[in-house]
């Protein structure tokens, strides 16, 4: 539709079996200051809000210094969703872990078609991994 945004996307199954889905977009993004909350997450300014499903959305804005071929990407904001099942700091934990990881991944992506998120994470609440197909 029309209503659609650039973006990558990846699955991870957590530890306790629970699935994280995970974006990474180079487009700004708009937030509703009253459906948002704001916090300092080691230092990071992220955001988090809780869907009518019951699903949480966290996110963070990252400027990254990317090779000229991914450059559309070098401010990229990264969110996670996960169930409201899922403790929020252990989300907010995966959010950090993810987009560190992801901007390693992204520093040597010499175009956007290169760019790729990491398959496997390890936070401290637990291993992370893709969900086997």
């Amino acid at each position: 539709g029309s209503n659609r945004i650039p973006a990558l996307f990846g699955r991870y199954r957590a530890a306790s079996g629970e699935f994280v889905s995970a974006w990474a977009t180079p487009e700004p993004l708009v937030f509703d200051e009253s459906a948002w909350v704001s916090e300092s997450v080691q230092g990071q300014a992220v955001r988090g809000a809780v869907t009518e499903d019951r699903q949480q959305v966290w996110c963070l804005t990252k400027s990254m210094s990317l090779r000229e071929g991914a450059l559309p990407y070098a401010r990229t904001t990264f969110l996670v969703q996960a169930s409201s099942s899922v403790p929020s700091d252990d989300c907010r934990r995966f959010l950090i872990a993810f987009a560190a990881r992801s901007e390693f991944f992204f520093e040597s992506a010499n175009r956007v078609s290169d760019l790729s998120f990491p398959a496997v994470l390890d936070v401290s609440s637990g291993l992370v991994n893709p969900p086997k197909k």
